[in-house]
């Protein structure tokens, strides 16, 4: 996977340096294994000294690797929001985000109007939710950016998930970049996030008892072939007489 066309390039060289400091401590390890030079105490303590040296280097390593994946899965995620032309639609604009909470306040509010009104025709939430982004995609401009903004908050506070909201307004483009967060997160969750110990041939509890087992005895007259006792003919005794 770290080489697939969706891994970006920051991420990329992030996830090769984090495998090529796990792959020399393995390394180091199997040259141990190999040492004969050394007895298994001293090859089982080396190990040990190994894996203490190098494991917080690994292991930043591998951080910075999951670190810079969701980063970018995050970027992708975002980028697969149906979007209003030229507007974006988060901002840290102090304006932008006044407009946006008061959007989200007034959606909440005319949703809970019409849930309390009853009647058999009442929306669902994520049905008002997507008529309402779509509204703020059609209205276009800072209005229709808030608009949009608004709707993912209230999603937020009515527990609808953003794909219910958007999931049906997205274009081609923006469906790929929905699927390339997906799997940047994949990346993340299968990578692995500890230094590897030392293989159980360096282990000082399994060099013991490698070096302590004993075939168990065979119980004595088990699986023995009988001889019959050879007895001696009447004629035989005869001819001795």
């Amino acid at each position: 996977m770290r080489d697939a066309d969706f891994v970006p390039a920051e991420a990329r060289e992030a996830w090769i340096i984090a495998d090529q400091q796990e792959r020399t401590l393995r390394e180091a390890y199997r040259q141990l294994e190999n040492d004969t030079d050394l007895t298994d105490e001293a090859r089982a303590r080396r190990a040990q000294e190994l894996y203490e040296h190098s494991r917080e280097k690994v292991e930043k390593a591998r951080q910075r690797a999951r670190d810079t994946l969701l980063k970018h899965a995050s970027y992708a995620e975002k980028n697969s929001l149906p979007k209003v032309n030229g507007e974006p639609i988060s901002s840290s604009d102090p304006t932008r985000v006044l407009l946006a909470q008061n959007e989200s306040e007034r959606i909440v509010r005319t949703y809970e109007r019409k849930r309390t009104s009853g009647g058999p025709l009442r929306q669902s939430a994520s049905d008002y939710l997507k008529a309402e982004y779509a509204r703020g995609l059609d209205v276009g401009g800072v209005e229709g950016a808030a608009v949009a903004s608004g709707v993912l908050r209230a999603a937020d506070e009515l527990g609808v998930s953003v794909e219910e909201v958007a999931g049906s307004l997205r274009n081609e483009h923006q469906r790929e970049m929905l699927d390339t967060a997906r799997r940047l997160t994949y990346c993340v969750d299968v990578m692995p996030t500890e230094a590897p110990k030392p293989p159980r041939s360096l282990s000082p509890e399994a060099r013991k008892r490698q070096g302590t087992y004993r075939p168990a005895p065979a119980v004595l007259g088990s699986n023995r072939e009988v001889v019959p006792e050879k007895r001696s003919s009447a004629r035989g005794k005869a001819k001795s007489g």
